[in-house]
């Protein structure tokens, strides 16, 4: 649509080429006072206006006229990294920092709006002359940013009768998307995106980066994972493995079940050989603990975890309400020496780790409602 602006009135045409009709007022007013000569002065000139107040409606409805309303003001939108990679001291500077920057604004009409963003992001204030930056309501699960879906969500909110703009806060460690995908689609609807830098540093950090698993081994086998940390400096600690939620003797003969290890600047891998004598779904997870408290700032990035599927002769999920009914079907399918798990539909809390063990799932007259939506795509 390319509006069409008269003068200086907040008048706007989105087909304005229809206007050029208006030309033909003169040829019409030409012919008109040779038709209608021979009437009074009076009734000429209402004929004549008559004829061009039709033309110009006209015209003017062809055009497709619309009042625009202009606003004065801004509408800055503050997103606020509140994953947990931020410490908490500094978001509570950057907090401090934009809501006086935001205090003092020079046109009366100027809007805040406010998000939080992590894994998700919300709304914590929207545009409005009284809004202010604070920290708001926690946006959720704080283990993950999510930068592009805070973005998207700015421009979904910004109003229309205002000039716009984004201010992001946040250290610009994104874990999902891609924030800059993002800020090309604000680019393209004319809103700038500026950026607040979160700076800091963690001097002494160890960070479990990752288990290398195999993706799937067979009964009886055992298999090599390899614990990846990263460490600033030199941290002696402890590393602890489970498997399916029972620890592992990591020790041999010596006391405890926890391996001693120090941890090297830089990418160390720990090899690990284990049995697997059980089939399905082998889930491991391994923790690192330091020996001094203090040598590692951030404890949440201390542990990593990875499947491994098991596979054996062949196994059978079923899923009912009532065994009664699947009883003679379960017996049926061990009479063939294929073993068979049951479940109710309330007892499918792991997800895909729980599924991936099976070799078929049989669902014996279970309604789609007993499912949630996550629950529904694993299944399939």
């Amino acid at each position: 649509m390319t509006p069409f602006v008269l003068a200086e009135l907040p008048l706007q045409f989105d087909r304005p080429w229809w206007l050029l009709v208006l030309g033909l007022l003169v040829p019409v007013v030409l012919i008109a006072r040779r038709s209608i000569g021979g009437l009074g002065p009076t009734k000429t000139y209402l004929s004549l206006a008559f004829r061009c107040i039709i033309i110009l409606l006209l015209t003017f409805s062809l055009a497709e006229p619309h009042l625009v309303k202009r606003g004065e003001g801004v509408t800055t939108t503050v997103i606020l990294d509140r994953s947990q990679s931020v410490p908490l001291a500094l978001k509570a500077d950057a907090v401090h920092f934009l809501r006086q920057a935001a205090e003092f604004k020079e046109n009366t009409e100027d809007r805040i709006a406010v998000i939080n963003v992590a894994r998700d992001a919300s709304i914590a204030a929207m545009p409005d002359v009284n809004s202010r930056v604070s920290n708001g309501v926690e946006p959720g699960d704080l283990t993950a940013t999510n930068l592009a879906a805070a973005v998207r969500l700015a421009l979904a909110i910004m109003p229309e009768d205002t000039a716009n703009r984004i201010v992001l806060a946040s250290d610009g460690n994104e874990t999902i998307d891609n924030v800059l995908a993002a800020a090309d689609l604000a680019r393209a609807n004319g809103v700038p995106v500026d950026i607040v830098v979160l700076e800091y540093e963690h001097r002494n950090e160890v960070m479990f980066d990752r288990i290398i698993a195999p993706s799937r081994s067979r009964l009886g086998q055992s298999v090599n994972l390899k614990l990846v940390l990263r460490g600033q400096s030199e941290t002696p600690g402890r590393v602890t493995v489970t498997m399916n939620g029972e620890r592992l003797d990591l020790n041999g003969a010596e006391p405890g079940e926890s391996l001693p290890v120090t941890i090297e600047p830089g990418p160390n891998v720990i090899p690990l050989t284990l049995s697997l004598d059980d089939a399905g779904p082998q889930k491991f997870e391994a923790v690192f603990e330091p020996d001094d408290a203090t040598a590692d700032v951030i404890s949440d990035n201390n542990r990593a975890m990875a499947v491994t599927f098991v596979g054996s002769e062949g196994k059978v999920l079923v899923i009912d309400d009532n065994p009664a009914e699947t009883e003679a079907f379960r017996n049926a399918l061990r009479d063939s020496e294929i073993s068979v798990d049951r479940l109710e539909p309330g007892a499918l809390i792991d997800g895909l780790v729980q599924l991936s063990g099976y070799d078929a799932i049989i669902l014996s007259n279970v309604p789609r409602h007993a499912f949630d939506e996550t629950q529904v795509r694993e299944l399939h």
